[in-house]
């Protein structure tokens, strides 16, 4: 019956309108964006593609207004037929807005019964890159600043979503996990803030479609690189440096990204210990690099590859009057591959597949006393050698249908991953390799939120949405469903509620 409905989608009972809104010059999608046909009273919101639809758009001529914060407002006249569908591209330029004073009400006592949890969240670049943070911006110390999440410490960018631990969140990258996205022991964010276009965060009553994480959900997008001209970025901070280039394929239908940033905390302290300025040098080093393709398959596909890598270290390497060798090694890989194809106006395709990688290295030797000689012995032995790794393969499918008063998402996930560890003590003789936690699971998912509002004095929105899921790992297995959950919200007149990817109206 589903299958007949998305079908169905593909065959529209009355004109809609869709398109994609993009920034002017660079054309990167422009996510959240609001677009509006203002005489029908009719608006939406975009997706993290900057995707939009209108449907049940009645036949004439009317205006389409698009608008985001920090662009310029657009109108475009738009001739909408009896049926069929029409697609219109829009181009945002940038413009400073300059916003009124904010005064803040709270209410005294109401209902917190019928609300499912705290709502979800969206940072755009802009306020990743302006809000405090340690030495540089940092992705995950500007989550810190948003309700329910907190931090350890100041010298921690780990999440404490709800009052759960950082090992309960989910953090992926481009629809990538990532098993330990921090710097020097949690002190920095691993991804570099330039390559960012955007943030979900999920601090509870989150659907089935992100996994099955305890406490929360961090999502990050990265962006497309610009299609008009080749550009480059660069920042030097306290602790490290950074670059970026973006520019458009030679096809002209795609784009890439490069971003490399490196620190320089151990050839700083080098030198400083050459000159005499200090004892011991710092020896710690981080990498982290992120390239990105994407490209336009037909007039209706387009298709992305992203690879993150991520290597740091602590080596302090035998030298001449020293007994010991002492190298730990640890990183992460993440790649994936996505394609969204446009069946039809109203049906939206998203497949994916990812792969995640942890791999830490861990070896320390040191000189030992000979006993048949009597004396020090030439070779360093080693005392000490660890392995861990960490792996997860994702492939998932989704389908988004568009309706004027909802939308319909279903799709299926499967995942398989390990997480293996062998370690080496008291000589090579003992090795004892063990598999901590090898896992294999499949999920099916569905979501279909719908959205009424009432018009009048004081409208009021009801929002429902039927989460399932089922989990089904090595042992054992797992599955529910949330039920229905109702949210009254109180909306402004012909105003969708402003959560990132919520039901277009």
């Amino acid at each position: 019956m589903i299958l007949t409905a998305f079908l169905l989608a593909l065959l529209p009972a009355a004109a809609t309108v869709s398109g994609t809104v993009r920034s002017q010059g660079s054309r990167e999608p422009i996510a959240g964006a609001t677009v509006e046909i203002p005489e029908l009273r009719r608006r939406t919101v975009a997706d993290e593609r900057g995707y939009f639809v209108l449907p049940g758009v009645p036949a004439g001529q009317h205006t389409l207004r698009a608008h985001a914060l920090g662009f310029r407002r657009v109108e475009r006249p738009v001739s909408v037929p009896e049926t069929g569908s029409v697609r219109i591209d829009l181009e945002l330029a940038n413009q400073a807005t300059e916003l009124a004073g904010i005064e803040v009400r709270a209410e005294r006592g109401g209902r917190t019964g019928d609300r499912a949890g705290p709502g979800a969240t969206r940072l755009d670049a802009r306020a990743v890159n302006t809000m405090p943070a340690l030495a540089e911006a940092d992705v995950l110390r500007a989550v810190q600043m948003l309700p329910s999440v907190a931090a350890a410490s100041d010298f921690s960018s780990a999440l404490y979503i709800r009052g759960g631990s950082p090992d309960q969140n989910l953090i992926t990258l481009d629809g990538a996990p990532l098993f330990n996205p921090y710097h020097l022991g949690g002190i920095f964010g691993a991804i570099d803030p330039s390559t960012v276009a955007s943030v979900d965060v999920l601090p509870g009553a989150f659907p089935a479609r992100v996994g099955d994480r305890l406490s929360g959900v961090v999502d990050i997008r990265t962006r497309e690189g610009g299609r008009d001209e080749l550009r480059g970025n660069g920042a030097v901070s306290v602790i490290s440096s950074r670059a970026s280039l973006d520019g458009p394929l030679p096809t002209v239908r795609g784009s890439y990204l490069v971003s490399v940033r490196r620190t320089y905390l151990d050839l700083f302290t080098d030198v400083a210990q050459k000159l005499g300025l200090i004892s011991d040098a710092l020896p710690y080093a981080f990498t982290d690099a992120h390239f990105k393709l994407s490209h336009d398959v037909g007039a209706r596909g387009q298709v992305s590859a992203s690879l993150y890598l991520d290597d740091e270290g602590f080596n302090v390497p035998s030298e001449e009057g020293s007994d010991t060798d002492i190298q730990l090694d640890w990183g992460s890989r993440a790649f994936s591959l996505g394609y969204r194809h446009t069946f039809g106006p109203t049906l939206v395709g998203d497949f994916r597949a990812a792969a995640s990688q942890f791999l830490g290295i861990f070896d320390a030797a040191e000189l030992h006393w000979d006993e048949r000689l009597q004396r020090w012995s030439d070779v360093l032995s080693p005392i000490l050698s660890a392995r861990t790794e960490i792996r997860d393969l994702l492939a998932s499918a989704d389908l988004t249908w568009y309706r004027r008063t909802h939308r319909v998402r279903g799709g299926g996930a499967r995942r398989t991953g390990s997480q293996t560890g062998q370690r080496t003590g008291g000589g090579w003789e003992r090795v004892r390799p063990h598999v901590l936690r090898p896992f294999s699971a499949w999920k099916v998912r569905a979501l279909s939120p719908h959205t009424w509002t009432m018009n009048g004095p004081r409208p009021w929105g009801w929002t429902s949405a039927p989460d399932c899921g089922y989990y089904r790992p090595a042992r054992g297995e797992r599955r529910g469903c949330r039920g229905w959950v109702p949210v009254w919200r109180s909306l402004p007149p012909w105003r969708s509620p402003s959560v990132p990817g919520d039901t277009p109206r």
